[in-house]
């Protein structure tokens, strides 16, 4: 049976994961005449006070944006490079509750994005509902059924191959299997988000 010492080793989502938890520009709260132009421009929230923002920030370029809970913006410049299409960075017919941009985002005509650190230059547009529950470990160990096996069933991980798959779900080495689901449990809890926003971040 394959070695199956790798899936935390070898993770490429768990550095991803400590990297999304960093604030990499100075913050700071948003000023009294931002607050007015924001509002001027269809924008509510119930707690201004908890909006923290890039010390460059402008509100040129958000529109009819209801903020909920702790949110975080970078500087909203530039365009975003979209299948051929230069997007505008920007914010515009946006709910966002609990979630931390970065420099460069375009979000439109998307109704809900919650407990979410989006990345630099990302682009999201006619989404629908974008929820992250806090507690989850983004499909690690998740069951998938392989046909090609008979049916049996394995858990997931992000990095793993077809041949890891394969060599998870077949029979006739029960002590590296269990071996194998102990590791891949390990790696589903290391990889779990909080279950508590800090105050500087969402849970992802």
């Amino acid at each position: 049976m394959t070695d199956f010492s790798h899936p935390i080793q070898s993770s490429i989502l768990l550095p991803a994961l400590k990297r999304a938890g960093r604030l990499t520009f100075p913050t700071r709260a948003l000023r009294e005449e931002e607050i007015v132009t924001l509002q001027r421009q269809g924008c509510r929230s119930g707690s201004w006070e908890q909006i923290q923002v890039a010390l460059h920030f402008r509100p040129d370029r958000i529109f009819d944006v209801e903020f909920r809970g702790e949110i975080i913006l970078g500087r909203l410049f530039g365009f975003v490079e979209l299948e051929g299409v230069r997007e505008p960075a920007g914010l515009s017919r946006v709910t966002l509750d609990n979630v931390w941009l970065d420099d460069g985002v375009a979000i439109r005509d998307t109704d809900l994005i919650a407990n979410f650190h989006i990345g630099p230059r990302a682009a999201i547009i006619g989404c629908g509902t974008i929820l992250h529950q806090p507690g989850s470990n983004f499909g690690v160990g998740s069951q998938i059924a392989l046909v090609e096996t008979g049916g049996r069933v394995t858990r997931s991980y992000p990095e793993m191959t077809i041949r890891d798959a394969a060599n998870s779900a077949r029979t006739g080495n029960i002590a590296g299997l269990a071996e194998y689901l102990r590791r891949i449990e390990a790696y589903a809890a290391r990889a779990e988000s909080p279950t508590v926003s800090s105050n500087r971040a969402p849970p992802f």
